[in-house]
């Protein structure tokens, strides 16, 4: 794709409703590797507290199968996490996803989400990688391992580089969601085992939905 067509993909997907609403929400709920016999109970905790951008890392079992479901849904945003190459991208797309994150910043999993106007979350650390996928047109930059930073570090790097806009992610919740905030970043994502008593997840689904509307209450 040409630079010029690229970044005018781009600044559309930046543009976009899933866009607008990780900005106004800011959290993005993750279910990683959660046993198939929960994960539909999960999500409906999750949206019941508000929840409406869902994440499914596709290193899970069956998470093509429930991105396609979720997405039928219209209930909420759903895509796909823990994409790592360009051909994860055409398979989750056709599954359903509505947008696609990544633990890394690889440039063809965001050349590729581009060319299927899809927004692309890739991830980074150093403020290398965070301005080089920034530039290369990532709707959003995920900033991974976010808690093993901290707060400082996301202050630091949005100083020279103020246009760029983070989702920080990696060890995120309620007790630091707010602070990353604060500091700069437009949204966290968050692990549902993140989300009240870790041991509740897939068990009692009231911890989880009440977990997620202090949440996100918290970042109103």
């Amino acid at each position: 794709m040409a630079v010029r067509q690229a970044m005018g993909a781009a600044e559309r997907l930046r543009r976009s409703e899933l866009a607008e609403t990780i900005r106004r929400e800011r959290v993005v709920g993750i279910m990683r590797r959660l046993p198939t016999t929960v994960v539909d109970a999960t999500v409906e905790a999750l949206l019941e507290g508000g929840l409406r951008v869902v994440e499914f890392t596709v290193d899970s079992e069956g998470a093509l199968d429930s991105i396609a479901r979720w997405s039928a849904t219209g209930k909420a945003f759903v895509g796909a996490g823990t994409v790592r190459q360009a051909d994860m991208v055409d398979a989750a797309v056709d599954a359903g996803a509505q947008f696609v994150v990544a633990p890394i910043y690889d440039q063809a999993v965001v050349e590729r989400s581009l060319e299927l106007g899809v927004p692309c979350l890739p991830g980074a650390l150093s403020p290398t990688e965070i301005d080089a996928a920034w530039q290369q047109g990532a709707t959003f930059v995920k900033l991974f391992p976010g808690v093993d930073v901290g707060v400082g570090y996301v202050k630091a790097v949005l100083a020279p580089l103020r246009d760029v806009e983070l989702v920080v992610t990696g060890g995120v919740d309620e007790s630091c969601a707010r602070a990353f905030v604060d500091a700069g970043a437009v949204a966290v994502g968050v692990s549902t085992s993140r989300l009240g008593q870790p041991d509740a997840v897939g068990r009692d689904f009231a911890v989880l939905t009440d977990a997620t509307r202090r949440l996100l209450d918290s970042l109103r």
